[in-house]
């Protein structure tokens, strides 16, 4: 089976007028189908420019990107823009809910962006929130919410169009333990579930039991690849 990501000899420079300032430095990295996987490392390593790359968001220097069987680096603005809408679903640390909107507004952005109905975008995402515990909630505001709830919030906005790809800055980082693993479980691919891959940088070392994988990054590199998992 082709791996749901593949990447090799991976470049990414910063450039400020004549300073140039290496990001990534020739990664290489393959990330199954299905797979709980975790970056780590310390900040500045590279971290947040590599899941922007492989998302889209951002383009290498040079390299291969391939990822859900799409070459990213041969493919144009307005294509990247639709293969994101369709394929990869988002957490932010800082949730990045649009607070003018209800929660069930904000969840139903993905599918709106998809072109679906406002009838369907609108059930779909109660739907979502009823799952992560929110349906009571559903035209509640996000300045309404705790912190917890915001994230269950932009975690059912990141799987709501049920994207074959979740990437997530810091899900945990703000949140208590026990608010931390219950997020954990949402995000969490079912058994068996080869259909979503899930990429968590983090620095929070209370979840890190959780992973199927985490990959160690320093000064622009992987240096190494662990299986928590096999001791537990």
């Amino acid at each position: 089976m082709n791996p749901a990501i593949s990447i090799r000899d991976l470049h990414k420079a910063y450039r400020n007028g004549s300073v140039v300032t290496p990001v990534l430095n020739g990664v290489n990295l393959d990330i199954a189908a299905g797979e709980l996987f975790f970056i780590t490392g310390p900040s500045g390593c590279g971290k947040t420019t590599l899941v922007s790359v492989l998302c889209g968001t951002l383009n290498a220097d040079t390299g291969h990107v391939e990822v859900l069987g799409h070459n990213l680096r041969t493919m144009s603005a307005n294509q990247l823009a639709r293969f994101r809408a369709a394929n990869v679903g988002f957490v932010f640390q800082q949730f990045n809910l649009i607070p003018s909107l209800t929660i069930t507004e904000n969840v139903a952005v993905p599918l709106r962006l998809q072109n679906h109905s406002p009838s369907f975008a609108r059930s779909a995402a109660a739907d979502m929130l009823n799952r992560v515990g929110l349906g009571s909630k559903l035209h509640a505001r996000p300045s309404t919410l705790s912190g917890g709830q915001q994230q269950r919030v932009a975690i059912a906005r990141a799987l709501v169009h049920q994207p074959a790809l979740v990437v997530c800055d810091e899900p945990t980082s703000a949140l208590d333990s026990e608010t931390g693993r219950e997020i954990m479980n949402l995000l969490t691919p079912n058994a068996g579930d080869s259909t979503r891959t899930v990429i968590v940088v983090t620095h929070d070392p209370r979840i890190q039991h959780r992973a199927h994988r985490i990959a160690s990054m320093e000064d622009g590199l992987i240096h190494q690849s662990l299986h928590p998992q096999a001791d537990h």
